[in-house]
């Protein structure tokens, strides 16, 4: 008799505004997933008790932390770390960076609440070879806290989204983490926008240091105003400029048999951050946004 395959914990930040979108993104992504998942949310301080009597009905076997839960439980887990520790306490996506795989079981996977999937898929959350250790989204621009000619001996990778991520747990790195914001902390304090990239900054560094690939940005990309629903499209990350547009795809993925083949999902290699990318991304969207 052949064994089940194990079960995939898929973590997700949630908080009160999002709950109508992740109960409809969450289960799109375990209805077309063919291998078996279970969703653990981490809630960022937000949720009513009614959202969680919603979420559980809606997504069976969920498990839900608490914000004060996660609060007491990582002030164990982080009390060598003061870098670590003051950025989750500064920023909600320091629940992102630290709680999702410190409180996870096994590798860790981690999806947000905007991600939607249309057709059905296999291998999302597998690592292609033994030298990957973290698979991210591919992103149509390089959404850091620092510029390129900022980095000094600081490696990042191109067009990191980290969105979506699967990570070899055994590989993550707490001290590389904690060093890299000790050393960066005075170009870490942005205001606007650019305080909302210093997580994604830490990602990327952190896909140098143990090695990455991308997911195939033909198959799950980040989705741009311009974007169309091509056959090739098996999921979309609709960030806030294009939010609106989550129904005109869901009508357009009506259209697929939900019983169809699944597609396997591809990753491609990473590329460096570096000043001629940089350059290159830009000129690239301008000229997109000319011909829009």
């Amino acid at each position: 008799m052949q064994a089940s395959p194990p079960v995939q914990e898929v973590h997700s930040l949630i908080c009160h505004r999002d709950v109508d979108m992740a109960l409809m993104c969450l289960s799109s992504l375990h209805t077309f997933s063919q291998e078996p998942l279970r969703s653990v949310l981490h809630d960022d301080g937000s949720l009513t008790p009614e959202d969680v009597a919603k979420l559980q009905q809606g997504l069976p076997g969920v498990t839900i932390i608490s914000r004060a839960e996660a609060d007491e439980l990582l002030a164990s887990l982080l009390r060598n770390y003061p870098y670590c520790t003051n950025f989750r306490c500064a920023s909600v996506l320091g629940l992102k960076l630290f709680d999702v795989v410190l409180l996870g079981q096994g590798n860790m996977a981690y999806c947000d609440t905007d991600i939607l999937f249309f057709r059905p898929f296999s291998r999302l959350f597998q690592l292609p070879d033994n030298q990957t250790s973290i698979i991210f989204m591919h992103d149509y621009q390089d959404s850091y806290s620092l510029k390129p000619w900022q980095l000094g001996d600081l490696k990042l990778l191109s067009r990191v989204n980290a969105g979506l991520v699967f990570l070899q747990k055994t590989a993550y790195d707490l001290d590389f983490i904690e060093h890299l914001l000790i050393d960066n902390e005075p170009r870490f304090t942005y205001t606007g926008h650019r305080g909302w990239w210093q997580e994604q900054t830490c990602w990327s560094a952190l896909g140098v240091r143990i090695g990455a690939r991308m997911w195939d940005a033909r198959q799950i990309p980040v989705l741009q105003t311009s974007s169309k629903f091509t056959k090739d499209l098996v999921g979309g990350h609709f960030v806030s400029l294009v939010r609106h547009r989550i129904d005109e795809f869901r009508t357009h993925a009506q259209t697929i048999n939900p019983q169809a083949v699944p597609v396997p999902i591809r990753t491609v290699p990473s590329r460096p951050y570096n000043l001629l990318n940089w350059a290159q991304v830009r000129a690239t969207r301008r000229i997109e946004r000319l011909f829009a």
